[in-house]
């Protein structure tokens, strides 16, 4: 028994079907990750998603805590708020805004639901919930 009410005879004989559901899964997976990827590229710029890729990566390599989890989160925020002032600097802004400060929250609200989508692809499902929970705080 697998514990799931599941023979070990039963586990075999499905084994095919689990295995592709589980790698078209993963390539689900993957490819919203290129999709929410690319538009954190649009929005960050290059240098800061890679800064984002490389701020998971260690997250995701290493024992974590609260405190590191709320880090993670502020400095994606950062990331954001300097793509913004960059923007403003170069004289980007969308021309036709009605009110600034309500384009401003729109794209924030905007990015914390691109990234927590890039979030709820994370392996590990401990890190996941804790990220959602503060992302939403």
């Amino acid at each position: 028994m697998n514990g799931k009410g599941e023979t070990i005879d039963k586990v075999i004989e499905n084994y095919d079907d689990w295995k592709r559901e589980k790698e078209e899964k993963e390539e689900r997976n993957r490819l919203r990750q290129v999709e929410i990827l690319k538009e954190m590229h649009t929005i960050l710029g290059e240098m800061r998603v890679a800064t984002l890729k490389e701020m998971s990566s260690n997250l995701l390599r290493k024992e974590w805590d609260s405190e590191e989890v709320k880090d993670y989160v502020k400095r994606v925020l950062m990331l954001y708020f300097d793509a913004q002032k960059e923007r403003e600097d170069n004289g980007s802004d969308v021309a036709n805004a009605l009110d600034e400060e309500e384009e401003d929250t729109f794209d924030i609200i905007y990015v914390l639901n691109l990234f927590s989508d890039l979030v709820a692809l994370l392996p590990d499902e401990r890190l996941r919930g804790e990220v959602l929970l503060e992302v939403e705080s």
